[in-house]
């Protein structure tokens, strides 16, 4: 068992699937209930947890943790412990929650209690200005706190983990990289984010406006915006891609300029959160906002690669009407015809000259 939760760790680097036999190994190895790897970011965004298999399928209150503040430093002890830690520093319940503290948590009452895994144990991996990424084990009230030869083992396993997730993020950049050279291809504005909202690829298009916006910059590694409410709203908008799966849009504006933030759910397993899994593609929308309604109406149909017949049929006006609009959209937006907006709309944007 020992070996082969050695083995297990070794290779999880290489995705999702490879980490879940880990930390069941890993359970088993340490005579604990569950193993679990937890990764929390900002509070906008959603933590994830990948737990033993057996118990995650079966029990439902383990689903409500996150609802409940399971990855907030304010409610969680464990996680509050976390924040401070060494690297590789371990964890343990009977060292930082009291019996009283036990009483009054909602998380002992509402998760840990009820499933029977009061005893936590936990080593952080990773952790830099926003994001942590720790392994724990979870234990029955008979099995007791991890002590002993079982907590030397927790210990060996996590510094394996700690390789593999280097490894992982190494491969979760390189999955950033590939992203952003397709989309360079077609001179598209985005950016690739890792769970953690880390930059792991970001396109030569991107660049330009990310230097000359003044709405939207890279810093310390993730995209910040210039506006506290535009950052917040920024942060939820990828929260909401991560957890559902579809896509947002924020809107920036400063004065005559604005930014359209298009945030993208990309395909693709867990893989520790490195892997590239969501794409901001940016639009200066400024010259849009001079469009009329019935104009932007009209946009949208060009941009779908509809003629003036088809604009008025659509809309039910007259195809006088229908050219004179299109006309209008070129003039504001400074296109030559429909050819030259959708190679704009392909490129990404231009800045608009002063």
């Amino acid at each position: 068992m020992h070996q082969q939760t050695i083995t297990a760790f070794r290779g999880a680097g290489y995705g999702a699937g490879n980490w879940q036999t880990a930390i069941d190994l890993m359970a088993r190895a340490t005579g604990s209930r569950l193993g679990e790897l937890v990764g929390w970011f900002s509070p906008h965004r959603p933590p994830f947890r990948l737990m033993t298999r057996d118990i995650a399928d079966t029990d439902a209150r383990l689903a409500i943790w996150g609802d409940l503040g399971g990855a907030d430093p304010r409610i969680n002890p464990m996680i509050r412990a976390g924040v401070r830690a060494r690297p590789f520093q371990t964890l343990v319940d009977i060292d930082l929650i009291d019996s009283e503290e036990r009483k009054r948590n909602i998380l002992w009452n509402e998760v840990f209690d009820p499933c029977d895994i009061p005893h936590i144990a936990s080593v952080l991996l990773h952790r830099d200005s926003d994001a942590h990424l720790v392994v724990g084990v979870l234990r029955r009230r008979s099995q007791g706190p991890l002590v002993g030869e079982e907590r030397k083992l927790f210990e060996l396993y996590a510094r394996e983990a700690a390789t593999s997730a280097t490894f992982a993020r190494k491969l979760g950049e390189d999955s950033g990289k590939l992203v952003s050279g397709a989309l360079a291809a077609v001179g598209a504005a985005a950016i690739a984010l890792n769970r953690f909202g880390r930059v792991v690829g970001i396109t030569p298009a991107a660049e330009s406006i990310l230097a000359t916006n003044g709405m939207i910059a890279v810093a310390a590694g993730s995209p910040r915006c210039a506006r506290a409410p535009d950052q917040i709203r920024f942060e939820q908008a990828i929260g909401t891609v991560l957890a559902r799966h579809v896509q947002q849009q924020v809107v920036m504006a400063d004065g005559a300029r604005a930014m359209a933030l298009t945030v993208l759910p990309l395909p693709g397993e867990l893989d520790l959160g490195y892997n590239a899994c969501v794409l901001i593609v940016l639009e200066d929308v400024s010259a849009k906002l001079l469009l009329t309604p019935a104009e932007r109406e009209v946009l949208a149909l060009l941009q779908q690669g509809a003629r003036a017949d088809e604009i008025a049929r659509a809309r039910k006006v007259s195809r006088e009407t229908a050219r004179s609009q299109i006309k209008a959209v070129y003039a504001k937006l400074g296109r030559r015809g429909q050819v030259d907006l959708l190679r704009q709309n392909t490129a990404g944007p231009e800045r608009p000259s002063d």
